[in-house]
């Protein structure tokens, strides 16, 4: 290894991880190159290190908190930021996110970093569901975890993204269930029981056929919470009334069952990635819902 190679083991098993800080010809910082093992599991034993060394080789004192929001734009979030005075010990700065924003917010005064994150909570609290750079998919387990609620989802144009995040988060099995990709017309059917009727008179990507698909992933898996996608992910397959992009998403819970369209824009991959954030912030802002509601009784 080069001379100045940080190496790290970690701690659960044999595989390293190198950070071998150096200086380019005429750099006016310093770079750090870090080599990672593979696999977010493993990564996550050996992120104190990294965030350790990161702060030593840039001589931060602190390294900030990461806001993550869903459903507003990151216009709306550089618009506040241009017109909103902060304390000169503060600095902000955003990074678009699927279906949202990132935020990055850090300072070296205490009492500024408190200020500016109620600011930012009172402000934009609603669509922030981590204050604390969770993923939306940490978010929404804890909160199934909590309400004691199991999840079961049915996807058609995500092709899966959603149930792989969710069961990204280890332990995730504790309150989710089960995924249908459901991709065909002949698999909502048999699968899900959409009625042909329905997916002939309406389509396949409809509000109707996204109610049915969350209402029957729901009752063939008889757990609390049935969520669904069912849209045109493109680049082929849009009409003038239903473009690439035409999304709907259902959530429903034995009383109700609320479909909703949304327009998404981007190549296949953007819009299948805006789509599973969307879903899932469906199921956050369902859940804090219930919870709201549970303690007023």
């Amino acid at each position: 290894l080069p001379g100045g190679t940080e190496v790290f083991i970690d701690p659960r098993g044999e595989i390293p991880l190198f950070l071998l800080p150096f200086s380019l010809p005429d750099a006016l910082v310093p770079t750090l190159l870090i080599v990672t093992p593979g696999g977010a599991t493993t990564l996550a034993h050996l992120v104190r290190e990294i965030e350790k060394t990161i702060l030593k080789v840039f001589g931060l004192r602190e390294r900030g908190r990461w806001v993550r929001m869903c459903g507003v734009e990151e216009g709306e979030i550089r618009k506040w930021m241009e017109e909103a005075s902060f304390e000169t010990e503060i600095e902000l700065k955003s990074y678009p996110a699927p279906g949202g924003v990132d935020l990055l917010v850090r300072s070296r005064h205490e009492p500024s970093l408190k200020g500016i994150m109620e600011t930012i909570e009172a402000k934009w609290g609603k669509l922030c569901y981590s204050l604390e750079g969770e993923t939306l998919e940490e978010v929404v387990g804890k909160l199934l975890l909590q309400q004691k609620t199991w999840l079961a989802v049915a996807e058609s144009c995500t092709g899966g993204r959603i149930a792989a995040r969710i069961t990204r988060v280890p332990g995730s099995s504790r309150y989710f269930d089960s995924a249908c990709i459901t991709y065909s017309n002949r698999s909502k059917e048999q699968w899900l029981e959409v009625p042909s009727r329905l997916l002939l008179e309406k389509g396949a990507v409809s509000a109707e056929v996204a109610a049915a698909m969350a209402e029957g992933v729901r009752r063939k898996e008889g757990v609390a919470l049935g969520l669904s996608v069912t849209g045109i992910a493109g680049p082929d397959g849009g009409t003038p009334q239903k473009p690439v992009g035409r999304v709907y998403i259902a959530l429903s819970d034995g009383s109700e069952t609320i479909p909703e369209q949304f327009q998404f824009h981007g190549d296949r991959e953007e819009i299948q990635a805006q789509a599973a954030q969307i879903a899932l912030e469906k199921v956050r802002r369902h859940l804090v819902r219930s919870a709201e509601f549970g303690v007023r009784r």
